[in-house]
Order: C-alpha cells, then sequence, then structure tokens
C-alpha cells in the first residue's frame, strides 16, 4: 500500500520529490536491514593522491593468502614497493598484511603504481599490485583573463586576474611551509 502523501504527489505532477513527511511518519518508516561485513575476504590493493606530496593506500588480502605466507615463513617483513613511471622509488615498511598508510611522494603528473608483497631473507615476493594513479599538479594555473557569465544581464563578463596577489600567496606558503611547494602562476609576462 502506499502511504497517501506519496500518491498525491503523484497525482500532481507524476514526481514523488515534492513529498513533504513529517517527523512522525519518517520515524515510523521501516527500513531494510542492511548488513555490512567487517572484511571482505578479497585482495585489493588502493592507491589515491591526497595532493602533490601526499598518497593514501589502503590493502586487504583473503584468508587463505595469510595462511599460506604464515605456514610458508617464519619471519617477514610486508613491504610496499612505489613505482613512477615504472621506475623503483622506494619501500615502505609495513605492520600487517591488511592495513592503510598516508606516504610521502613528491611527483606531479606522474604515473604512480605500487605492489605489495612480503620480503623473506633477500627474496621479494610480489602478492598484490596496486592501481595507477597520475599525481595532481603542484602548481596553481591562473589565466590572465577570466570570463564570467551574469545571470542577470545575460552576458559574458570578462575580469583581470590578480597575479600579484597569487605571487605573493605562493610566497607566503613556501615560507611559511619551510618546503618549496612549486606553486607559481604560470604566465608568460
Amino acid at each position: 500500500m502506499i502511504n497517501p502523501i506519496v500518491e498525491m504527489s503523484f497525482l500532481e505532477d507524476n514526481f514523488s520529490s515534492h513529498i513533504n513527511l513529517v517527523a512522525e511518519e519518517v520515524s515510523k518508516q521501516k527500513l531494510p536491514d542492511l548488513n555490512i561485513p567487517d572484511r571482505y575476504n578479497i585482495n585489493r590493493f588502493v592507491i589515491l593522491p591526497v595532493n602533490p606530496n601526499l598518497i593514501y593506500s589502503y590493502w586487504f588480502t583473503e584468508d587463505n593468502l595469510k595462511e599460506d605466507i604464515n605456514s610458508k615463513y617464519n619471519n617477514f617483513k610486508v613491504i610496499i614497493k612505489l613505482f613512477a613511471e615504472n621506475e623503483f622509488v622506494k619501500d615502505i615498511e609495513v605492520s600487517s598484511l591488511e592495513g592503510e598508510i598516508y606516504f610521502n611522494f613528491h611527483g606531479p603528473f606522474k604515473k604512480v603504481k605500487s605492489v605489495l608483497g612480503i620480503y623473506h631473507n633477500t627474496d621479494f615476493e610480489q602478492l598484490i599490485e596496486s592501481n595507477q594513479i597520475v599525481m595532481p599538479s603542484d602548481t596553481i594555473f591562473v589565466e590572465e583573463d577570466q570570463h564570467w557569465f551574469d545571470k542577470k544581464k545575460n552576458t559574458v563578463v570578462v575580469k583581470k586576474s590578480d597575479i600579484d596577489y597569487i605571487d605573493e600567496f605562493n610566497s607566503i606558503i613556501r615560507e611559511k611551509s619551510g618546503v618549496f611547494l612549486n606553486y607559481s602562476s604560470i604566465l608568460n609576462r
């Protein structure tokens, strides 16, 4: 049976987006019981760019892979190997076969991927390969002219960019951070 308010809203214009429910009606609605599992028991390794200097990564492995590794090896290290443009960059030691980590890597516009694996003695065994990402830009791009649409006048207004303000902002960022982040306006003056 359809709620009478919903039924009335369909008569208006065949859309249910005009429903105005009262708090009591909302609280009385029965929602489906959805159970989200604690883990999915699959092999997955994901990297995501946070900014031009930082990558977030999370991973999880199947139970049978964990059991296999634990039965084969008594002593091993879990390692993330980072690659940029298919060249090895660095190893990052992590604590387990499931987890998440933020790590630093500055590589604007570079294609980056990682592999999760284990070191046993001096041998590296790759377990899971991550997705490939492209690191974001580390520059602020400013065009000399900005085109704004004025809805009231139905016209396009051209404004000049405040290049001096952007350059001043970039120098303040460099001084405060103590790290050269390469924020600069890309303009031919």
